[in-house]
């Protein structure tokens, strides 16, 4: 004997259990076996079944008989109850306790059957320890629900401590499985009973019959099917090998004898069968025969196996292709959500233990045939009878919620797999009128299993949906484009996200070839499971800081079918940002009219920087308010690069011809900018990083209209929230150069004291329209004067009075006088005197001059 099999004879001798066969043919429940408890509550009826009797009062009565059976034991018996069950009106049959008065505290396992409980009309199991109740398997809702209730009902415990529960509905001996668990808790019997809990009205109508205790046969509780063509059957106890590893003594109907029946000693209750040939979709009957359990029991000669076989799901088996996730105002039908369900496939759809799930929330299918070429509303159980008149529904008692806005929905089958899944919007229904509520998305073609936003649109039914049935907008559109590669994201060193626009083949994916440049090889591509737009990359060697690769993606394919050619996409490591790396370099407060502001920011680092984040924001009564995230996800900025930031990218790109729309980001909403004056504030992490507060009067002076005009940072390393480094951008720019260099910027890098360009002409055509006085110290601490005067000594303007310097600095002149006027052309003096505390004077001076074309 091998020890596995020893064990199981230790821990669970052979013991010669009582059994129990009450079918009350003696006419009474007295003797053979004697019943205890409310016995004046029963009779034994003419037709020799147990009857209650009780009184036309809410009560509850029992009956109760030895039992010391629990571990490898059978349960059968018979119950009628001519009453549709409810929470005052329902049975309980003790299969086991440790305490006669089954009304008491006592530590057992019994059966609820009908009742409100959570899992309407069913027939439950429960352990019971002391005056607590835990519920270990749901049964089928509705198997208890009938006017007149006619129930078999078996319970079968092995070795192992696994419960099967069966019923016949029709009162047979034809099981369908309930429900099964493992539940080891309790170990010991005494007892067996019933209880009758009934109103005033109920109190004769239970009925119980063929009350069977005994050893558990050999029977098989479950099968599966591998690839096709291996068939595990399961049974509730160890084989002999001797008996189980022959494949004669398995017949499978329109397969005939296995190939081979294979014996695992380990798990010595499964015996796995491989037949010849891949099994066909439908029902099957195996007979088995010449079995012999570890304990000595044979099988009944003849014994059958029903089951019903289905190839596993393909994605797409079955779609998701009508969507209410908004049903007020009610334009006609029921003020609650659905979906619905189509069955694509040629194939009979056994829905148990499918799942529907929002993201956040999953509800759980029960078993329901779901036919080829039908459909299905799926709904909060609460509100199913709402939806009956409209076609096939099936309630879900956890119903995941439907955002009005949109969700990720999803259904999965048994084992986890995503059979379909589809991230709506509320943009798909383009329609305004429709998207406020009432109407329903529909798919347009259903055979599309990749179309997304344009395959979906408003319903056109008159009643806002078409729950059960075709769509209203049912056409053919098929998918004839091939996926592109939206974007590349470095999630870490050595793992790249690919983002496509559209699902891909969860198999043909594995054909695509990837290459990076510069080069590091591959060493896994898979799909994300969560988001089948996206592929997963996990590199050989990691990816270095400060470099910019290309990655370059071919022969991938769409759930369509449709194969991509070479598609690319730059990606990179980001780090982490340090003060002054991004800063504001652009703004438009006054837009034109019908136009909006844009916000633009540089990378002045050599850094690949992630924006997630980082926001924008204003001043309200001198704090920082009114924040908006710039992206909510990765979003990488080049070293040296610009961004804007606008609610309406493409507005300003209609606007400002040069703007470059790719450089564009699109945030829901703005922070207000007034026209006049304001602060723009650049946030990381809630953090100031940079400060622009901004007044109208820092525009060009000869500027007529600034209505339109941005704002236009001059140098990098400037101060930003000094005058002189911004300037009106170029009347040849369009007066604005969202997302590319500015028209007035200022890169110089020299030292001492210097003007540049030492000529300009200030007619705001964006060449030399103003020239820039640079300083430089090597010591802080000096104040200084900066003043223009005319060729003939006259003093022009006065650019600055007894200014603090800073060690390096500029100031702007704009060819204007101290009364706002342009100059006349000619040559001009720049004398620019500076002095410290300790006494040290320094005098420049310099000569610009101011022309004209």
């Amino acid at each position: 004997m091998k020890i596995n099999q020893l064990l199981i004879f230790l821990i669970f001798p052979l013991q010669i259990f009582a059994q129990l066969n009450e079918n009350f043919s003696d006419g009474n429940f007295s003797m053979n076996p004697e019943w205890v408890g409310d016995t004046s509550s029963f009779r034994v009826n003419a037709a020799l079944q147990l009857q209650s009797q009780g009184a036309a009062t809410t009560e509850n009565i029992y009956l109760s008989t030895a039992n010391s059976r629990l571990v490898d034991t059978e349960w059968k018996f018979y119950i009628r109850l001519e009453f549709n069950p409810s929470s005052g009106n329902f049975a309980k049959f003790y299969l086991c306790a440790d305490a006669s008065d089954l009304m008491g505290p006592l530590n057992g396992y019994y059966l609820k059957i009908g009742g409100v409980t959570g899992n309407m009309d069913a027939i439950d199991l429960y352990r019971q320890e002391g005056i607590s109740s835990l519920k270990i398997i749901s049964g089928i809702p509705g198997h208890a629900g009938k006017s007149i209730n006619t129930l078999r009902i078996r319970v079968i415990r092995d070795l192992a401590g696994k419960w099967t529960l069966f019923s016949d509905t029709l009162g047979g001996n034809n099981y369908t499985k309930e429900g099964s668990c493992i539940d080891t808790k309790l170990q010991t019997s005494k007892y067996t009973g019933l209880v009758c809990h009934h109103t005033s009205t109920r109190g004769n109508k239970f009925f119980f019959d063929d009350i069977i205790i005994q050893q558990a046969p050999i029977v098989s509780y479950a099968t599966t099917v591998v690839d096709g063509s291996i068939v595990t059957v399961f049974f509730n106890k160890p084989l002999l090998n001797t008996s189980a590893g022959i494949a004669s003594n398995y017949i499978l109907s329109a397969m005939g004898n296995p190939v081979s029946a294979t014996y695992d000693p380990i798990n010595s209750n499964q015996i796995k069968l491989l037949f010849s040939g891949k099994l066909p979709s439908g029902s099957y009957s195996l007979t088995i025969q010449n079995l012999i359990a570890l304990s000595g029991e044979t099988i009944t000669p003849g014994t059958s196996i029903e089951f019903n076989y289905i190839k596993p799901l393909s994605y797409g088996a079955l779609v998701i292709d009508e969507i209410f996730a908004d049903p007020l105002p009610v334009v006609g039908l029921p003020a609650e959500e659905y979906i619905e369900l189509y069955n694509r496939s040629a194939d009979t759809i056994n829905l148990a233990g499918f799942t529907f799930s929002n993201g956040s929330t999953t509800g759980k299918l029960f078993s329901r045939k779901f036919a080829p070429a039908s459909y299905l509303i799926l709904c909060s159980s609460s509100f199913a009878s709402a939806f009956s008149s409209y076609g096939n529904v099936l309630g879900l008692s956890s119903w995941p919620s439907l955002k009005n806005s949109g969700d990720p929905l999803k259904i999965s089958d048994e084992s986890g797999k995503i059979i379909f899944a589809v991230t709506y919007s509320d943009t798909w229904y383009k329609n305004v009128v429709k998207k406020e509520g009432g109407w329903s998305l529909e798919m347009i073609d259903p055979d599309n299993l990749c179309g997304e936003a344009e395959n979906w649109i408003a319903s056109e039914n008159d009643n806002g949906g078409t729950p059960g049935k075709v769509n209203s907008v049912n056409a053919h559109k098929p998918d004839l484009d091939p996926p592109v590669l939206l974007k590349a994201e470095a999630l870490d060193s050595i793992t790249i996200k690919l983002y496509y626009n559209e699902k891909l083949d969860t198999v043909a994916y594995k054909n695509a070839t990837v290459l990076l440049s510069p080069e590091i090889s591959l060493i896994q591509m898979k799909i994300e499971k969560q988001d089948l737009h996206a592929v997963i990359i996990k590199l050989n060697a990691p990816l270095q800081n400060r470099i910019l690769y290309t990655i370059t993606v071919e022969n991938i394919a769409d759930c369509s079918g449709n194969i991509s050619q070479k598609n690319s996409a730059t990606v990179a490591i980001p780090e982490k940002a340090l003060p002054g790396d991004i800063i504001i370099n652009e703004i438009l407060f006054n837009p034109r009219v019908g136009g909006v502001d844009f916000v633009e920011i540089y990378n002045k680092s050599d850094k690949y920087l992630n924006l997630n984040g980082w926001g924008i924001a204003n001043i309200k009564n001198g704090l920082i308010a009114n924040r908006k995230a710039i992206s909510s996800e990765t979003l990488v900025i080049p070293p040296h690069s610009y961004l804007f930031l606008s609610k309406d990218p493409y507005l300003i790109k209609s606007q400002y011809p040069f703007t470059e729309i790719t450089h564009g980001i699109t945030l829901m909403s703005m922070p207000s900018y007034n026209n006049d004056e304001g602060s723009v504030i650049l946030l990381y992490d809630n953090t100031e990083a940079d400060r622009f507060d901004y007044k109208n009067n820092y525009h060009f002076k000869l500027l007529t209209d600034k209505k339109g005009v941005s704002l236009e940072r001059i140098s990098f390393d400037g101060p930003t929230n000094s005058p002189d480094n911004w300037h009106s951008a170029a009347e040849t720019e369009g007066f604005a150069t969202p997302g590319y260099k500015n028209s007035q910027s200022y890169t110089g890098d020299g030292k001492g004291f210097f003007v540049d360009p030492p000529v300009f002409t200030p007619d705001e055509d964006g060449y030399k329209d103003f020239t820039t006085i640079h300083f430089s110290f090597s010591n802080p601490g000096y104040i200084g004067n900066l003043t223009v005067f005319d060729a003939q000594g006259r003093e022009i303007k006065k650019i600055a009075q007894n200014q603090s310097l800073s060690t390096d600095g500029f100031f702007q002149w704009d060819g204007t006088s101290g009364f706002g006027k342009k100059v006349e052309s000619g040559y001009f003096i720049i004398l620019f005197e500076v002095f410290n505390l300790d006494g040290d004077v320094k005098k420049y001076k310099e000569t610009v001059v101011v022309g004209e074309k």
